[in-house]
């Protein structure tokens, strides 16, 4: 093995300007916890001579050591004349969190914290190294993982960076020797109470035993498997594209490209598992796809509808309920609907855009209210005898279900004047010919 310790400042140098070419005109935070890793983090950076500053996450987890953790990272940044920036975590902000192991919710906590300060500076370095790679690794496996688990953690990933991560724990112990650099030792980390621990502290010794070079052939394997990702990333965009479209509100899937292409379940998985969907949510889908039109499946960021021969997804934002009423002409301009009184109008006069109707002056009255439909709703569709439902109308200008809950209908009473941007109601409708008053109303 080469003497690691004393190469060490050069090789981190060469993979930060691989992360960052501009490094020298970055502003970094460092994570630091006060243990070995992020010590070592924060001194590379102090004799590097980088702009940085130190942030901190104290959970109270443990009696006396969080709180001496925190003074030993604030002194630390005395001793680099950094800025610190400290945020102290109560049981409250775990609320949110629950059902969640206490390491994922404070892995949230503390990422959600990292986010608002990013806005600030460049990048935020984080302390993994090739150990934490290959546990992660594990952890994924054991739990369930795709190709994509097997990638191990980014060296970069937005603003967040890993300069440590092509080194192993043994490297950077033997750096701290010869550099005598203090360090907390956290506690936690010595029980194999929590799921990683359990890894680093039996299984991985294990896996030493039978390969010396375990955690570094892992690190290998782990490369190869983000170019085989990579080029099977390449393979799925390509089909994707024959497949999927977007517009402004939804992402469509057409199922007749689907089905017809070479492995159509997997290629489902990889497109909706980017938006939340599970497994076997998504099996649940695929078996769907040609029996069960209208049925709908949510994941935590969006909503999923068969719609006859397409999937349509779009995110899971809370339908709109309210009502808006509209007392007056003022009023409906503030909500995109322009209403004006026309007098002496004739006939001729008419404009027939589809986002502009007229009304006859004396059957219009206010307040008017502006709202989306409701299941039963029914109107006098313009140029028709008779009533018809508005499901039916949507059904037959082939509108999509994500589509017709965005549209607004304009209200009278109890009656529909307008299903905006699409069709006026024929109880409304001019009767005279010319030299009287109307309202002309646009959707603006």
């Amino acid at each position: 093995m080469i003497n690691f310790a004393s190469e060490m400042k050069e090789k981190f140098l060469s993979h930060l300007k691989l992360l960052v070419p501009d490094y020298q005109g970055a502003h970094f935070l460092l994570a630091v916890s006060g243990g070995r890793d992020s010590s070592v983090l924060a001194f590379l950076f102090h004799q590097l001579g980088l702009n940085f500053a130190i942030v901190h996450c104290n959970f109270h987890l443990r009696e006396g050591e969080s709180d001496y953790e925190m003074n030993f990272v604030k002194q630390m940044s005395i001793i680099y004349s950094v800025d610190f920036y400290v945020k102290e975590f109560l049981k409250a902000d775990f609320e949110i969190y629950k059902g969640q192991s206490i390491e994922m919710a404070a892995r949230e906590l503390r990422y959600k914290w990292f986010n608002e300060l990013l806005k600030d500076a460049d990048f935020l370095a984080t302390a993994h190294h090739a150990n934490d790679n290959v546990e992660t690794l594990l952890l994924r496996l054991c739990r369930g993982t795709g190709l994509k688990g097997l990638t191990g953690i980014k060296p970069i990933f937005g603003k967040i960076i890993r300069p440590l991560l092509p080194f192993t724990g043994s490297e950077i112990d033997s750096f701290v020797q010869e550099h005598h650099i203090q360090y907390c030792i956290d506690s936690s980390n010595l029980s194999d109470k929590f799921q990683r621990n359990k890894i680093r502290l039996n299984s991985i010794p294990t896996f030493d035993e039978i390969n010396p070079e375990f955690v570094q052939t892992m690190n290998h394997n782990i490369d190869v498997f983000n170019q085989q990702y990579a080029f099977y990333q390449y393979y799925i965009q390509q089909c994707k594209q024959h497949i999927v479209t977007k517009d402004e509100y939804n992402i469509t899937i057409a199922i007749p490209q689907l089905i017809a292409s070479n492995h159509a379940q997997l290629l489902l998985f990889e497109i909706l598992n980017e938006f939340g969907f599970h497994k076997e949510t998504i099996d649940d889908v695929f078996h769907s796809l040609e029996k069960n039109s209208g049925k709908k499946f949510i994941s935590p960021t969006h909503i999923l509808v068969l719609d006859r021969d397409k999937l349509l997804i779009r995110e899971n934002l809370q339908a709109e309920e309210e009502e808006i009423i509209l007392p007056n002409i003022a009023a409906a301009a503030a909500h995109g609907i322009n209403i004006e009184l026309l007098t002496d109008f004739s006939l001729d006069d008419i404009d027939k855009s589809s986002n502009t109707i007229y009304v006859d002056y004396e059957k219009l009255t206010f307040p008017l209210l502006l709202r989306h439909w409701h299941k039963g709703d029914y109107f006098e569709p313009f140029g028709m005898k008779g009533k018809k439902k508005l499901s039916d109308f949507f059904t037959d200008m082939k509108i999509d279900n994500f589509s017709k809950n965005r549209i607004m209908l304009l209200c009278s009473g109890e009656k529909i004047v307008w299903i905006v941007g699409y069709r006026a109601d024929n109880r409304f409708r001019l009767t005279q010919k010319k030299n009287f008053k109307c309202y002309k109303i646009i959707k603006t």
